[in-house]
Formats: C-alpha cells, structure tokens, sequence
C-alpha cells in the first residue's frame, strides 16, 4: 500500500490524447501523424548533384528553397495542391518532384544557410557560403547576385524580423575572435558590425528586443539586450554547446547537443536565467510551431505539445539504412519542411537524404472519443530531506530509468526500476537545494522539480 505525504505536488491535468499514439500509451507507432517524402535520395546524380546533402533549407510563400553543399534547388511550384503535396516529375518514381537546380549568377561553392527577409518587397533569400562571401536573390532563389565580403567565409546568416537588418557570421577568425558582419539595408552593403559583444557567436535568434545568441564551441548563450553591447552570459549554461534555439508558446528553448549534461531548456524571462526540461533530447535543429516544439536528433524527430513532455515523432522518417537524422527544420505558409540524411559514409548518406514535409494542420496528437490521463509521477515527500518515493500514473513499463541532477545539467544519481509502483530512492547524500527528476520509461521521458532540505 503506498504512503502518502502531505507536500508539494507537481500534478499533470487530465489531457486527451489519441489512442494510437504509441509513444504516450503504447499502441501502434504508424498511427502518429507520417511525415510525408517530398524528395528522397538527392544525393543521385541528377537531381541535387552527385554526393550532395542538404546544408540549409527555407520556407518561402507556398513553396521552399533548399541548398546543397554546391546547389541550390527550390520547387519550381508551390506544395500542395487539393489533397496532394507532391508535383511527380518522374511517374517511375513517387519520389520524384518538380525541382530544378537554381545557380544563376551564384558561383558553386559550398552554401552554409540561407534566410528570408520576408519585410522587402519582393522578399529577399540570402545564402551564406564557404569562401565565396554572401549572396541574395529577389527571384525567389531563381537568380543571384553578391551582396558582400566575396572572399570571406560565413557559416550563417540571420535577418532581425520587421527589419532590413542582416547579419552574417564570418568564421574566417576563430572564436572568440570570430566577427559578424551587419548589413542595414537588406544586403546592399555589409561592414562589420560594432557590437564588440557579437565576437563568437555561432547563431542568433530574436525574441522581444532581445537577440539570444548560441555561442561558438562549449561557450553556452549571450542574451543581448536592445540589439546593444549590454549583454549577460547565463551561468548555468555557460560550459554547454547549443545547437539551436527557438521559440514556443511565447516561451524561449534552446537545444544542447552535449552527452553528459545537454538537452532541452527552457527560459520565461526572455534568457536571463535557463531551466533543464529534459536531458534525453539532445538535438541539432528545432522550430516552434502554433501546435508543437519539434526538435530533431541524430535518431528522428521529438515533439513536445506542452514543452515539458516529449514523444517520439519519427513515423516516416526510417529508411533502408536507418533512423533519419534530422538535420534541418522551418515552415513555410502551409507545411513543415525538414531535412535528413543517414548512414556514416557518402554512399548511405546521400543516398538516403531526404526532404520531408508535414501540413501544420497535421503537426498534432490527434482527438480520441477517450479520455486518458497523461503519464505522470509525483515525488513524495517533497521537499524531501533523506529519500523519495515516486508514485506513478499510467505508467507500466518495467525497463524504467531515473536521473537526478542539479540545475546545471549535471546527473547526480541514477536509478534502474522494473516496478513502477516501488520506486523509492535515497537522496541523503544532496546538499539542499533545487534539483530535477526525470523518469525515462523508454516511451516518453518526465520531469518534475524536487526540493531537499538540510
């Protein structure tokens, strides 16, 4: 019979959830939302190029630009027509869509990432390049011209929204020394800018008069306030590598790809403090959308519908040679659009990369006639001061791992359970303070806050 404490207690609200949702109550895994193979295999000759795989892609109006490590091609219309999402160029193959390879005016040269600045009229795509400076087009990518810095090499390029601000990241220098260089006037003219504060930085978000910055290497975040040099270094996350961040229900999240203490944080004060959501998520691309945080991995796509919570949404992604890593992800007016590839050597992983597409309408749990509880645990007691007890709901799996760790990502304690309804551990050893449980039954992963006193 379980105990029962009086204490904090972190419930999670009653949520109806599709019953063919595998990774939250175990059913069949094809009933999760499919993600839909708008082109797979571009690596053939042909049609991205002989041994290409996609370094960036873009959603522009309808349809989407996408470029390789020497092309760019975009669709020569937009996605979707009636309830179709293909344009089958090849009958042959149901792969096959009408693409062509646009290089008109650009020189062929490794593309780092592109951008839209969708403030100009026409709306403008910028592609940062290895060596060859930054390019722009008006054409919706059909033609280029350089904009700037024609012998610098540049790793990415970001645009402020409801601006003609460009920046672009040269990666000449190294970090920390490694510069930005700005352009005002959508990309007529680049200088380095004078923000002394943007050295090393690898990428840039914006967010509420605030550009939040993923440092170059194990260097964390820079939130910078105002677009000046007034700036903070969030401490706890200062020794983590981030891949990306974005935002979620006008919450900020950034993604670290660190094995030991990375993961998925979460900020509600515009970057100034990070909290850890959960360790097992370790990702290299993410996006928000109205409907989910999606963040993809070496091994698929997570999607979190509450930002607390993730599940596996992988369904379409595996090909011959595996899993699909997820390598790129944004949207376009009606879709999705990621990016994969796969396999160690050029032979799979060319072959094997793909573009997949997703409606927004369709990025969702679904609706069941049957109301289930969300999987969810509770700690008691909490505070605590020399053990917990975690009590289950609707949880059955008997291969269940427990992690606790501090607010810096740093797993303390580890546990291994095959009963969900005796799962006690020992936590006399903690200083007092502010620590993260998570529980991890190889379906879905929890995490709840817990206090110890001493």
């Amino acid at each position: 019979m379980k105990q029962h404490y009086t204490s904090l207690r972190f419930l999670f609200s009653k949520v109806i959830i599709v019953s063919a949702i595998a990774c939250m109550i175990g059913t069949d895994a094809t009933a999760v939302p499919a993600w839909r193979p708008h082109k797979r295999g571009y690596g053939i000759a042909g049609t991205m190029g002989t041994g290409a795989y996609a370094t960036a892609v873009v959603g522009l109006g309808n349809g989407m630009i996408v470029s390789n490590d020497n092309n760019v091609i975009g669709t020569t219309v937009p996605l979707g027509t009636g309830n179709t999402i293909f344009y089958v160029a090849d009958t042959t193959s149901a792969y096959s869509v009408s693409s062509t390879i646009m290089t008109a005016g650009i020189l062929r040269e490794d593309i780092q990432a592109l951008a839209v600045n969708n403030h100009s009229t026409p709306a403008t795509v910028f592609a940062a390049t290895y060596g060859r400076g930054i390019w722009k087009s008006v054409t919706a990518g059909m033609t280029w011209t350089l904009a700037g810095a024609g012998t610098a090499q540049f790793s990415n390029v970001c645009v402020r929204p409801n601006s003609d601000t460009i920046y672009a990241i040269n990666v000449t220098s190294t970090a920390p020394s490694r510069q930005v260089f700005m352009s005002t006037d959508n990309g007529n003219n680049f200088s380095l800018s004078p923000d002394t504060s943007l050295a090393g930085v690898d990428g840039m978000f914006f967010f509420k008069n605030r550009i939040i910055c993923n440092m170059y290497g194990n260097n964390g975040l820079r939130i910078i306030k105002n677009g000046l040099p007034d700036h903070t270094d969030p401490s706890n996350v200062s020794s983590l590598h981030f891949t990306a961040v974005t935002v979620f229900r006008d919450t900020l999240y950034a993604i670290s790809n660190n094995l030991t203490t990375g993961g998925v944080f979460m900020s509600g004060d515009t970057g100034t403090t990070w909290t850890l959501v959960t360790h097992g998520v370790l990702g290299s691309c993410a996006k928000g959308t109205s409907k989910a945080l999606l963040v993809g991995t070496t091994t698929g796509m997570q999607a979190s519908f509450d930002g607390h919570t993730f599940i596996n949404y992988s369904n379409g992604l595996v090909t011959p040679s595996g899993p699909s890593s997820v390598t790129h992800i944004d949207t376009n007016n009606q879709y999705v659009i990621i990016t994969t590839s796969n396999g160690t050597g050029a032979s799979t992983m060319f072959a094997d990369s793909a573009i997949y597409v997703m409606k927004l309408s369709g990025v969702t749990t679904g609706v069941s006639t049957v109301a289930f509880e969300a999987p969810s645990f509770n700690i008691v007691p909490n505070p605590a001061t020399d053990y917990i007890v975690l009590e289950a709901t609707n949880i059955t799996s008997q291969h269940i791992q427990l992690y606790v760790y501090d607010m810096t990502g740093r797993i303390l304690s580890s546990a291994n359970y095959t009963n969900p309804d005796d799962m006690r551990l020992d936590v006399s050893a903690l200083a007092g303070g502010v620590y993260m449980v998570r529980l991890d039954d190889g379906e879905h992963q929890i995490t709840q806050k817990l206090l110890i006193n001493k």
